[in-house]
């Protein structure tokens, strides 16, 4: 917002206008605290920086963005419109570059094959409780209280699995990697409970089916000569 802000002053039609903008941008060229001018200017520099080394970056075949607009073709407003999308795209890289730094909370990045969940707002409103939505968010960062996390937080001294006594009981081995789990059925548990119930709705249809024998005899007289 305050880059857009900066840049309407700053290509404002009204000459007062652009003289307070420069005289803003000398009085804070000193300060180490991020302002919105600094990184206006930043971004229009980055930005002209690509247009001299742009070349094609994705698989839409080569020559696709020829027909791009110079910066110098560009209006005002087609000018902003490329820096807020080139400052969201620069926050988006600092923001993946992070969490690759982030030992846990940068984990989920690393994962290939996981399941999209669907976390639209009308489900998180009206289908997901508070609790289920928090075990999801929580699970993703992995910042649910499992053993080795209480005892990274200080809470305990051991983070033993209280079932099979493994070292180190974090959230993947207490959903996917205890022995014990796995030995007594806690892992197939929720999916022979949907099995039983789908069998017990269709016992009575079976035992129906298999007390109806079918007369082979009454079919051939009852059939037209």
């Amino acid at each position: 917002m305050q880059v857009t802000k900066y840049h309407l002053n700053k290509h404002s039609r009204d000459g007062s206008t652009q003289t307070l903008y420069r005289k803003c941008m000398e009085s804070k060229k000193s300060k180490a605290r991020w302002n919105g001018m600094q990184e206006l200017e930043q971004k229009e520099r980055h930005l002209i920086l690509n247009e001299m080394a742009r070349g094609q970056t994705d698989r839409a075949g080569l020559g696709y963005k020829r027909n791009q607009k110079l910066i110098r073709d560009m209006s005002h407003q087609e000018h902003r419109k490329c820096l807020t999308g080139l400052v969201k795209d620069v926050d988006e890289e600092d923001m993946l570059v992070y969490l690759y730094r982030c030992a846990k909370q940068g984990q989920w990045l690393k994962w290939e094959s996981a399941m999209q969940v669907d976390t639209s707002w009308k489900k998180l409103l009206y289908i997901w409780t508070p609790e289920l939505l928090s075990f999801h968010i929580n699970a993703i960062h992995d910042q649910l209280p499992s053993p080795t996390n209480l005892k990274l937080w200080g809470k305990t001294n051991l983070g033993l699995c209280q079932l099979c006594h493994h070292r180190h009981c974090t959230l993947f081995h207490i959903l996917n990697g205890c022995s014990y789990s796995l030995q007594s059925g806690r892992y197939n548990w929720r999916h022979d409970q949907i099995l039983r119930a789908i069998a017990s709705g269709l016992a009575p249809y079976i035992v129906e089916a298999n007390q109806k024998k079918f007369n082979t005899s009454e079919l051939w007289t009852s059939s037209p000569q």
